[in-house]
């Protein structure tokens, strides 16, 4: 019974209605639940949630302080010896050293607490019981450019539920009516390891290289698998309506610029349409295999013959991954290939120097550059579609283009996040949102609003979400399209006098 009301009040708090009971609730959690139910606040005593074991580095220690008193309990591995002799902070997640102290920080070789020998109970409250910001690492229960999951319920607040309560198929416009493809079979429970990679990954903030496996999923599944491509020896036309996306290309190195490799090396890459030509996609690919049956793997990624049947992975065809090619004698004679592909994610956040607020706005706001307090508006070129595309990995309907109805699920026009402007973090907070993050179409935020002269309550008042639930979004209420959509965006729209003499127009009052 309490599983089940643990369930069911987390998916009323995806929906935005929340209970300050639940929030405090600190009862005991059955072994290997992936997660516990306090997703509003650090954990606390009562939320510990282990075996009372500790772990080789002490990383669960002090997690019910909160205070940052507890830092230097734990050890790290600043000061230690790099493998080219120097010293230096080694890293926890990923690029390890041959003499790594790390796996100990999340891990306890014969201790665990639940499954993956995790020293905390689940996904969750492992990493909290480091980012909580008590142990010195990122807090994210404070607000940050991904948000926040320390929202509270007066503050109309809305998270990506990271416990491991909901399931992947709970996301809005995840083709739940698909059967027969791995769109129509999302088992996995939501947690933090849902979105970031633990041991490393090829993006900012460790974004996990194949969210919900979609990197194992077909194109035409909404995921990234390049499926039974035949090899080509000659390019096509890109300039053509027939040009497809992404070919599959038998070449050499030096003709595709391959470093490391012998000019004359035979091998096999995808090229990827650039409107007017091919050039070569170095997206990673990803090492990973089936036992089907045991004990024969069959790779994600691999060259097959004319039979369609998979060419055993030996010496005859080496495979480089992580620079997405593949070399040997097999490359000769395979005639298709597989390619499973990783995601590759960069957050690349505009610099305060282009604010395009004039220094006559800024002195409006009591002398705060707010472009500069609140840069994170993720619309560089060449970085915009990749968000878009990550998000879609859950969110598969809600990749879209402005004007089309797209969902395999549910057939809708939605707005277009196919393109660098216009992505999902655009308007949405990836961790979480309420009125301590949220920001008005002027991208003023509650402390922006304070340091130009509001009193806090003015400012949160100013700042409330009306709807209950404030769907992860960027700006409050409808000003996440007030944002764009003023008066030198869109023709068919015009403020009045009234409006326009305010100095409150997004755009300014002279239209800058």
């Amino acid at each position: 019974m309490r599983k089940l009301l643990v369930v069911l009040f987390s998916m009323l708090f995806l929906l935005g209605i929340t209970t300050s009971a639940y929030a405090a609730y600190s009862g005991t959690v059955p072994p290997d639940t992936m997660g516990a139910p306090s997703f509003s606040a650090p954990l606390t005593s009562g939320d510990s949630y282990d075996n009372g074991i500790g772990n080789a580095n002490s990383t669960g220690q002090g997690v019910d302080v909160n205070d940052g008193t507890t830092v230097n309990d734990l050890i790290k591995s600043d000061g230690m010896v790099k493998n080219d002799g120097t010293v230096g902070t080694q890293r926890t997640h990923g690029e390890y050293q041959t003499n790594t102290n790390s796996c100990a920080s999340c891990h306890q070789t014969h201790t665990g607490a639940s499954k993956d020998l995790l020293f905390k109970q689940g996904v969750y409250n492992t990493c909290t019981a480091c980012h909580d910001g008590t142990l010195g690492f990122y807090n994210v229960f404070t607000a940050s450019s991904a948000g926040t999951f320390g929202g509270t319920v007066m503050g109309n607040a809305s998270v990506h539920l990271a416990d491991g309560t909901i399931q992947h198929k709970l996301a809005p416009g995840g083709n739940l009516g698909v059967t027969g493809t791995a769109n129509g079979s999302w088992t996995e429970n939501f947690d933090c390891a849902s979105c970031h990679a633990p041991h490393g990954s090829y993006s900012d903030r460790l974004l996990h290289y194949s969210p919900n496996g979609m990197g194992n999923i077909s194109v035409a599944n909404k995921g990234l698998k390049i499926i039974g491509a035949t090899i080509v020896s000659t390019l096509p036309d890109a300039a053509l309506p027939t040009a497809v996306a992404n070919v599959v290309y038998r070449t050499t190195a030096g003709a595709v610029g391959i470093t490391g490799e012998a000019a004359t090396e035979p091998v096999v890459v995808v090229m990827k349409d650039a409107g007017s030509s091919y050039v070569l996609d170095t997206t990673p690919w990803l090492y990973g295999y089936d036992f089907n049956p045991y004990p024969n793997k069959v790779y994600w990624t691999t060259l097959k013959d004319a039979a369609g049947v998979a060419i055993p992975h030996d010496t005859t065809s080496e495979y480089e991954y992580g620079r997405a090619y593949v070399k040997g004698t097999a490359v000769a004679t395979a005639v298709s290939m597989d390619v499973a592909r990783a995601y590759v994610v960069k957050l690349g956040i505009q610099d305060a120097a282009t604010a395009p607020y004039p220094a006559s706005v800024i002195a409006d706001f009591g002398g705060i550059n707010i472009y500069a307090v609140n840069s994170n508006i993720y619309d560089e070129a060449g970085y915009g579609v990749a968000i878009g595309n990550y998000c879609g990995a859950c969110h598969t309907d809600y990749k879209a283009k402005s004007g089309t109805a797209t969902g395999m699920y549910t057939v809708a026009f939605r707005h277009t996040t196919n393109n660098d402007s216009y992505n999902c973090l655009k308007c949405h907070f990836a961790h979480g949102t309420d009125v301590t993050v949220m920001k008005d179409a002027l991208d003023r935020n509650v402390t922006t609003l304070v340091a130009g002269g509001m009193t806090q309550a003015d400012a949160e008042a100013f700042l409330i979400d009306k709807n209950p639930s404030s769907a992860l979004k960027r700006y409050t209420n409808m000003a996440v399209c007030w944002k764009c959509h003023t008066d030198s965006k869109a023709s068919q729209l015009k403020n009045n006098t009234y409006y326009w003499s305010g100095a409150e127009v997004p755009h300014g009052p002279n239209n800058w």
